[in-house]
């Protein structure tokens, strides 16, 4: 529990992170993370499964990732966001990629081969149906097959993954 980058592993992280994980809840106001709540680096092979409940940038795995690389990722973690005067920022996965601070323009935050399963609720007077993954997508990253579950999170869309059911993510193929 905090006020700005809180995550459940690391609050702001500056390294690369590889296979890592937590399963804590997580609660904070601003940047706030199932594993990460600020990430500026690389993270791999990681994943988060406890709560994450936050104001503004608040994801499943990451709240606020700023340009970092994610690659074969996953969270369960329910996401919700208590207050703020837009559903904007909050995801399943990430709850904003790319920062607002800086260029728009700039390159980076590329995802790929990562999932996120948990509920996704804004707490506000609209409950947005295009939050199942990345919440808001600041720069140009590439997506690359990422998926959410469409009946967990209850979100139809999402910026950088496709929407599957519940049992098309459990189907082996």
């Amino acid at each position: 529990t905090g006020t700005g980058s809180v995550g459940g592993l690391i609050g702001d992280n500056r390294t690369s992170v590889n296979n890592s994980y937590s399963t804590g809840d997580v609660k904070g106001s601003i940047e706030v993370g199932g594993l990460l709540g600020s990430n500026s680096d690389p993270v791999s092979q990681s994943y988060s499964t406890g709560s994450v409940t936050g104001d503004s940038k608040v994801g499943g795995l990451i709240g606020q990732n700023i340009y970092a690389a994610i690659e074969n990722c996953y969270t369960t973690s329910n996401v919700t966001r208590t207050s703020g005067a837009t559903a904007g920022t909050f995801g399943g996965f990430i709850g904003s990629n790319g920062n607002d601070r800086l260029s728009m323009t700039t390159p980076g935050g590329d995802i790929s081969y990562s999932y996120s399963t948990g509920d996704v609720v804004y707490d506000g007077t609209t409950d947005p149906t295009d939050k199942g993954f990345v919440g808001a997508s600041i720069s140009t990253p590439t997506y690359t097959a990422n998926f959410f579950d469409s009946d967990a999170s209850k979100q139809s869309m999402a910026a950088g993954a496709t929407g599957k059911t519940t049992s098309e993510l459990q189907k082996v193929e």
